[in-house]
């Protein structure tokens, strides 16, 4: 029942309010004219100005996927060119490497290693080593992993400057090559320089590496004297 009063007052109470509202603005209209003025004045630069934040809150949700897309795609191009940067660089050093091997040896394998592999093209031999080699006075074979680094960094797990050797990945297939094939492998890292030109060489056994990186201190017991001079193998060692 009071819903139904209060229902039945509701129309009674509005009309009142609308009479006031007019009374209320005769009055202005005949004594204060220039009040209403004012009044019609400031209604109307709010009514624009909310328009102009509705449009532009409306303009910016539209722009924001869009200058997000932009910044992404931006991003994985540069990622794109930065990756064929360190593929050249390690292409050269490679090169570098092999120059290095006089006719005492043979490629037998030279993995291609293509960049398009980034873009879903797989070559299988590309997880293999990039050199298998044979030393003609012995027969002997065994394989280089060619790694070139434009400078150190500190490692916190040996609390001292390290290179970065290869993801785990990596040294898990090189094991794995090296126990089917029955055969050496040794990670050759280039570190400073140029890739055609390195300051310094080591040559690493696979064998003694226990980690994706080396302390500097570790890495000295494997550099080759000369970086430039051709490589000499014996009893098993490259040097």
């Amino acid at each position: 029942m009071s819903n139904k009063n209060g229902g039945g007052n509701s129309p009674l109470i509005n009309i009142i309010l609308i009479f006031s509202i007019i009374a209320v603005l005769l009055i202005v209209i005949i004594y204060q004219p220039s009040l209403l003025f004012m009044l019609l004045l400031a209604a109307g630069i709010i009514a624009l100005l909310q328009r102009y934040n509705i449009t532009k809150s409306d303009s910016l949700s539209h722009e924001q996927p869009k200058n997000k897309y932009s910044v992404e795609q931006k991003r994985a191009e540069f990622s794109s060119v930065e990756d064929q940067g360190r593929f050249e660089e390690g292409k050269l050093f490679e090169r570098y490497i092999a120059s290095l091997f006089n006719s005492y040896y043979t490629i037998e394998d030279w993995t291609r290693d293509n960049f398009d592999k980034t873009r879903g093209f797989y070559v299988e031999s590309n997880k293999n080593p990039d050199l298998t080699i044979r030393y003609n006075p012995s027969k002997e074979r065994f394989a280089v992993e060619c790694k070139y680094r434009s400078s150190s960094y500190y490692s916190a797990l040996y609390n001292e400057s390290a290179v970065y050797l290869a993801k785990e990945d990596q040294l898990s297939r090189y094991r794995q090559f090296s126990e089917e094939r029955g055969i050496p492998v040794f990670i050759v890292v280039g570190l400073r320089g140029k890739p055609d030109n390195p300051l310094e060489v080591f040559c690493v056994p696979l064998n003694d590496i226990v980690s994706t990186e080396m302390p500097i201190s570790s890495l000295n017991r494997y550099k080759r004297s000369y970086a430039i001079k051709d490589f000499f193998w014996k009893n098993g060692v490259l040097n």
